[in-house]
This record gives C-alpha cells, sequence and structure tokens, in this order.
C-alpha cells in the first residue's frame, strides 16, 4: 500500500469488525443487487481483514466454507446462511437488523462465509474505507501529482446559521481539577502528553477536555459527572472526532496508539539488527 511495502497477497480486503484478535470466525450480510465481490465467495479464496479501529489490514483470510445466494425474504436468508455455511445466523445482531430487502419481484444477493488467519499482518491504510465493506487493492502505490503552483482563494466572510449543544462550564472546571490531582498533572489521559512539560508554563493549563459519551450523540439534555468528560491532548482530540458520525471510543484510541507504538518499535529493533 505505502511505497516500499511487501508485495500484498490479495487485491482484495474485506472489514472484519472486531475480528481482528480472532483466528477463525464466520460472517454474514446482504446487498439490495449483486456487487463485484460476490465472485469470490468460495471455499480457498483468500482476502485482507480490515480493522477500522486500527485503520489496518491486519491479516491474510481465507475461506474454508461459503458462497454468495440469492433471498427475498429474512427467514429465507437464514435458512441459505444454515444451507451454505452450516451454521445459524444470530436474529438478535444488530446486523440482522440492517439487511436490506427486495421490491416486490427482485431478489436480494446475500453471503455466508466461515474464515480462518492464515498470518496476522499490519498494513496501515491508505484513505476511506468503502461502504460496501469489500475494497480494490492496489497493485502498486504512486503518488499523487499535486501542482504547487495552482491558487485558491480563502478568508471570505459568511454567516451561517447553526445548532448549538449547550455545555456546561463548570462540570468542565471540576473536571480539570479532578484530573490534575489524579494524574498529578493535566495530561493526555491516552498518550501522556503533556503540554506543561513541552510548552513550560505557557501551556501549564492547558489541555482539552473530551465527553467519553459525545453530546452529539444524545437526544435531549442528559447528566454527566467529571469522570465521563477526560483529558485529551489536541492531537488525540482530533483523531477521535475524525470522523463524527463515527467517533473512537477512548478503548479503540489506546488500542490504536498500542498498535503502531509496536509497529515502530519492531522498526527500530529491525534496524538496529541490519
Amino acid at each position: 500500500m505505502n511505497r516500499g511495502a511487501k508485495k500484498l497477497l490479495s487485491d482484495v480486503a474485506m472489514s472484519l469488525t472486531d475480528c481482528r484478535d480472532l483466528s477463525h470466525s464466520t460472517w454474514w450480510s446482504g446487498w439490495k443487487r449483486e456487487h463485484w465481490p460476490a465472485k469470490f465467495m468460495r471455499r480457498g479464496f483468500r482476502f485482507y481483514g480490515y480493522d477500522k479501529e486500527t485503520r489496518s489490514l491486519f491479516g491474510l483470510i481465507e475461506i474454508t466454507k461459503g458462497s454468495t445466494f440469492t433471498y427475498r425474504t429474512l427467514n429465507e436468508f437464514g435458512r441459505k446462511v444454515k444451507q451454505v455455511a452450516a451454521y445459524t445466523p444470530d436474529r438478535q445482531a444488530s446486523h440482522w437488523k440492517k439487511l436490506p430487502l427486495p421490491a416486490r419481484g427482485q431478489f436480494c444477493t446475500g453471503y455466508a462465509i466461515r474464515w480462518r488467519r492464515i498470518s496476522k499482518v499490519n498494513i496501515p491504510w491508505q484513505g476511506r474505507f468503502p461502504q460496501l465493506g469489500w475494497a480494490h487493492l492496489p497493485s502498486k502505490w504512486t503518488s499523487p501529482s499535486i501542482d504547487t503552483d495552482q491558487s485558491y482563494i480563502e478568508g471570505d466572510r459568511k454567516y451561517r446559521k447553526h445548532l448549538k449543544i449547550e455545555r456546561s462550564s463548570r462540570l468542565r472546571a471540576e473536571a480539570r481539577d479532578f484530573w490534575r490531582a489524579k494524574l498529578k498533572g493535566l495530561r493526555c489521559l491516552a498518550c501522556g502528553f503533556s503540554f506543561e512539560r513541552r510548552y513550560g508554563a505557557w501551556g501549564a493549563e492547558f489541555v482539552e477536555m473530551h465527553h467519553v459519551v459525545p453530546l452529539a450523540s444524545i437526544r435531549k439534555a442528559r447528566e454527566n459527572n467529571v469522570r465521563r468528560l477526560v483529558p485529551l491532548c489536541a492531537n488525540c482530540h482530533r483523531i477521535v472526532h475524525l470522523r463524527p458520525k463515527d467517533p473512537l471510543t477512548m478503548t479503540a484510541l489506546a488500542r490504536m496508539l498500542a498498535a503502531n507504538s509496536r509497529i515502530h518499535r519492531d522498526a527500530r529493533k529491525s534496524g538496529a539488527r541490519m
């Protein structure tokens, strides 16, 4: 994917949510119509598993059983999943409720697979993963061509109306006091960065406060306390909210930081041996 990366062993990747640590599992889903991945759904096909939390390909995956099929009703979908992959899908799963149903006289395309991980990898994903849940992988990475002489207009002033979500300044102040005492100083709860250590007295009181449950995700006012408002550095806070409709949890952020720390540590060790 990046310049200098190893040759990929498949030109296809699939988003496998919460499967990074699994050596084998099952997956099923459906589409309104047939898409290009349908032709690959067969025993022996290999693809890369994608983890959206760390935004990386985590393993080379092989299908051990399963295929695609057509269906008109959810009952038919359930029967065919059992038929092609020998297991019964959980009808209480949130994904079951999102399965598409066809218009009258039409069919939807479903698929069900059992898979096993052939090997672990850690390949950073560049760009946005397709909403389809499957992606074509490029055979080689090419840098985009940028015209450095192209100019753009900025600085114009415009008025916009927007909805404002009220925040409690008192809660923010008390949360800062709570975490200052708990952490022996204000620092990022995720990466440990301290503005005071980096910038001295000028940055001593600076840190951004993050709502563990984003206010944008709730429909009406709710009670909050100091433990639900945590200190983050500006970098971590921006990364958490990089995708406003799907913000990272603190657990996902910690996992991402740990995974990338291991990558850099292993790279340094490899360089030292060379």
